[in-house]
C-alpha cells in the first residue's frame, strides 16, 4: 500500500548508501586529535619535553654546573702526586708543624689539596723570598690565618701526617706555587689575583 503524502513526510529521511555514519559528529575525533597534537608540538608540553641541561634547571643549576666543570678541569689526579723536588729532610718538630698547618688549612680538602698546602710551605723554604726554615715560614707574621685564630694547634689527622711526609718527599701538585687561598672565605685578594695562577685544587686557588 502506498503511503500517503503526510505519512511520507513524517518518516525520517534515509541516508544514501555508503554515506551512513558520516554525519557532522563523525569528524570531531580527528579534529580533537589534531588539536592535542598541535598542543604537544608547540605548547608547554614541548617545552618541558625539550628542556635539558643547566638552562632548563635555572640559573643556580647553571652556576653549579660551571663550578663542577671548573673542579673537574683543575682537579689533580693521583697520578700527578709524584716527587718533582728533591726530598727535604725535616726534624720531627718540623714535620709536626707541617702536619698541623695542613690539618688547619686543608682538613676538609681532598688529599691532593692537603699535599699542595704542605708543598707551598716547603716551596717557601726553598725560595729566597721567604724564611729558610719550616718554623719561620709558618710563623712569619700575617701569613697564615690558622696562626691568628688558633686553629693551627689542633692535633693533625692521619691524612695530614701522610700529606706532610709526601710533601717532604718532594711531591708538589702545584708545580712550585708559593701562595694559596680560598676565595669563598677570603673574598677578592688583589695582591694574589694578580699573580700567575697555578690552578685550583679543591677549594683552594694556588699562585706563583
Amino acid at each position: 500500500m502506498r503511503a500517503t503524502a503526510m505519512e511520507q513526510a513524517a518518516r525520517p529521511a534515509r541516508m544514501p548508501a555508503g554515506r551512513a555514519g558520516r554525519g557532522r559528529w563523525h569528524g570531531l575525533p580527528l579534529v580533537a586529535a589534531g588539536l592535542v597534537l598541535a598542543f604537544v608540538l608547540s605548547g608547554p608540553a614541548a617545552a618541558l619535553a625539550g628542556a635539558s641541561g643547566p638552562e632548563a634547571a635555572g640559573p643556580k643549576a647553571a652556576g653549579d654546573g660551571a663550578a663542577q666543570a671548573r673542579t673537574q678541569a683543575t682537579a689533580v689526579t693521583p697520578r700527578a702526586l709524584r716527587a718533582v723536588h728533591p726530598p727535604m729532610r725535616l726534624s720531627p718538630r718540623e714535620m709536626r708543624l707541617l702536619a698541623q698547618m695542613i690539618e688547619a688549612e686543608a682538613a676538609a680538602e681532598p688529599y691532593a689539596g692537603k699535599v699542595a698546602v704542605g708543598a707551598v710551605i716547603l716551596n717557601r723554604v726553598r725560595s729566597p723570598l721567604f724564611p729558610d726554615t719550616v718554623e719561620e715560614v709558618i710563623f712569619e707574621p700575617w701569613q697564615f690565618e690558622p696562626i691568628l685564630n688558633g686553629w693551627f694547634w689542633q692535633e693533625p689527622g692521619a691524612a695530614s701526617w701522610r700529606a706532610a711526609r709526601d710533601a717532604a718527599r718532594g711531591v708538589d701538585p702545584t708545580g712550585g706555587a708559593l701562595y694559596f687561598w680560598n676565595p669563598a672565605k677570603s673574598g677578592y685578594q688583589p695582591h694574589l689575583e694578580s699573580r700567575p695562577s697555578a690552578g685550583w685544587i679543591g677549594n683552594h686557588r694556588f699562585a706563583y
